[in-house]
């Protein structure tokens, strides 16, 4: 990896698996270069030969399509289903391959792939290649460190979820032992949160939104992180407006 235009060179080496996704990819870049996904970054397939190129990018978090206005509830969250984009590279990547004839096959493909096993064989020979042992990839949830404490964050009334502020969530992680917050602190494995709606679902006023869960938060601390979780979420009685992970694809 050779930053273009530096004087001395920047550059840094890295080795890896030849099966990993662009993401994967996309996440060792990061790492190696010691950016904070704040650079913007893409992939070229099929610039030789006369083929289609295909542009896989990875949006800048800092960029003006991801937060519009400056209050929250003006905000345009791009996150719509994530297995948008799934189907999207998937179909990409098997056109080139000439394994696709058209995006309905593709998603047939994936459906098919998901309902017989052959995706969670595919994931757990992914993981043995990167030298996980078969026996914690054949029953990976019982080697994964569980919380002691879970607590459920609950909707503070009825309505449609218009929005769920990320900053948000990520802060109240804070409080549940994601990061450390000072030397003598340790990173609590099992901290974090399982959102349970998301932008566009209707919930009733008590229904749980969220579990927060953590082996080393205290019951303040609990609180503090519940208190911050739900500022996250928008709820009115408007439906918001339809979103798209993809906003174009070029090539």
């Amino acid at each position: 990896i050779t930053l273009n235009d530096s004087a001395p060179k920047i550059w840094r080496r890295i080795l890896v698996p030849a099966n990993y996704t662009f993401f994967a990819l996309h996440c060792a870049v990061q790492n190696a270069m010691g950016w904070s996904d704040g650079h913007l970054q893409a992939f070229y397939i099929g610039e030789k030969k006369g083929r289609e190129r295909i542009t896989i990018e990875f949006p800048n978090p800092e960029a003006d399509d991801f937060y519009r206005g400056d209050t929250r509830d003006e905000r345009q969250e791009p996150i719509a289903d994530y297995m948008q984009v799934t189907e999207e590279l998937v179909h990409q990547m098997l056109s080139v391959a000439g394994r696709t004839a058209s995006r309905a096959d593709t998603s047939r493909q994936i459906k098919r792939a998901i309902n017989n096993g052959d995706a969670l064989k595919v994931f757990k020979e992914m993981l043995y290649r990167q030298g996980v042992k078969r026996s914690v990839a054949d029953d990976l949830p019982s080697y994964l460190p569980q919380p002691k404490d879970v607590w459920t964050a609950l909707a503070p009334r009825s309505g449609c979820i218009g929005f769920v502020d990320a900053r948000c969530v990520a802060e109240s992680t804070r409080h549940l032992g994601v990061l450390r917050l000072g030397q003598r602190n340790k990173v609590d494995l099992t901290a974090g949160v399982w959102l349970l709606k998301k932008r566009g679902e209707d919930v009733v006023k008590g229904e749980p939104l969220a579990q927060l869960h953590s082996s080393t938060a205290d019951i303040e601390d609990f609180r503090a992180a519940a208190d911050i979780l739900l500022d996250a979420y928008s709820i009115s009685q408007a439906r918001p407006s339809k979103v798209t992970m993809i906003k174009g694809i070029y090539g």
